[in-house]
């Protein structure tokens, strides 16, 4: 990226050998994202940073990779079973929560520029930009506060987010299955049924980026077990169980109705769901209730209890010696809180 934003045709840069270096890079980012046997993430972290690997996984080679690594070898004997518990409530019978669910009021098609460049890419209309596609995900700032369309107008102009995902295809067959499934679950008409704790929509799930990076960061880590504080329909997850054809996942998650939603989307691919175990319960009382060392947690849930998760994390010695912790939305829609 240049100076956070991608390179545009003909760079605009005064200087002929910044411009033919941004015409460069542009090319290269093309290169990788068409090539078939590479698979690439591209993140929008200043001037850019990608990650790039074979797109087929040797399984010889990976299983030899983390005998080295973990000379004890795997054994999945050693990895406990998690007990579901029951959301706690209160004496009127109303769950104690201060998660209240997603902003309604938009009428966007997407939660953010990156979900509508994925949307874009698996129906592939070419004469869409889906940077320009209505988005929900900035609805709550700017009725928060009139600032906000300033900060705005920066990921309009520089369209990171839709530019990164069109470089980016590290999405594999359960992910794309898991998202698919996302966009045609009727969220609306299942919160009015009462089915689910909270009124949801596509904004609460891990981004594309964000779940494609998770994925690689697996692919290279090489862990054994995964936690995962906060679920929702497992996109996260299934990227996690994706990089790694040996990684156990234990997702923790409040609600028992997404649970029940990812079984049956993951139905027709046992090779990934046996190696997932879903705690339904609040965190709160379901982390303690775990045993043994994670080698990588993601924690997404309330954001109110990021603290007391990692205090429990670490008072109960769950995290591994290499083991390390990814927080996701520490900032808000990309900007400080």
């Amino acid at each position: 990226l240049y100076n956070g934003y991608p390179y545009v045709d003909s760079h605009f840069d005064a200087q002929p050998a910044r411009r033919g270096f941004g015409d460069a890079i542009r090319s290269f980012n093309q290169w990788v994202h068409d090539h078939p046997d590479l698979e690439q993430v591209v993140i929008p972290v200043r001037d850019g940073m990608s990650i790039v690997r074979r797109r087929e996984i040797n399984f010889e080679g990976f299983r030899a990779a983390m005998l080295h690594k973990y000379p004890a070898g795997i054994d999945s004997s050693e990895i406990p079973g998690v007990a579901s518990v029951a959301p706690k409530t209160s004496s009127d019978g109303a769950n104690m929560q201060s998660y209240v669910g997603r902003f309604d009021g938009s009428n966007a098609s997407h939660a953010s520029p990156a979900m509508a460049a994925a949307a874009k890419n698996s129906a592939n209309p070419a004469d869409i930009d889906p940077s320009a596609l209505p988005t929900s995900t900035k609805w709550s700032v700017l009725s928060s506060r009139v600032e906000g369309l300033v900060a705005e107008l920066s990921q309009v102009v520089g369209r990171q987010d839709a530019y990164c995902v069109s470089q980016s295809d590290a999405e594999g067959p359960a992910m794309r299955a898991v998202r698919e499934k996302m966009l045609t679950t009727d969220w609306a008409g299942e919160w009015q049924q009462q089915r689910t704790m909270f009124s949801y929509g596509e904004e609460m799930s891990t981004d594309p980026l964000e779940a494609m990076l998770l994925k690689e960061l697996v692919f290279m880590a090489m862990p054994r077990r995964v936690l995962e504080i906060g679920m929702f329909v497992g996109y996260g997850a299934v990227a996690m169980l994706e990089g790694s054809p040996e990684a156990q996942v234990t997702s923790l998650e409040i609600d028992p109705y997404l649970k029940d939603w990812l079984v049956s989307c993951l139905g027709d691919m046992p090779e990934i769901s046996k190696r997932h175990d879903i705690a339904v319960g609040p965190a709160l009382d379901t982390l303690p209730a775990l045993t043994g060392e994670f080698d990588l947690v993601f924690i997404d849930a309330n954001k109110a209890e990021y603290r007391q998760y990692v205090e429990i994390i670490l008072e109960r010695k769950l995290l591994s010696a290499s083991g390390v912790i990814v927080c996701d939305n520490v900032l808000y829609n990309g900007y400080p809180y």
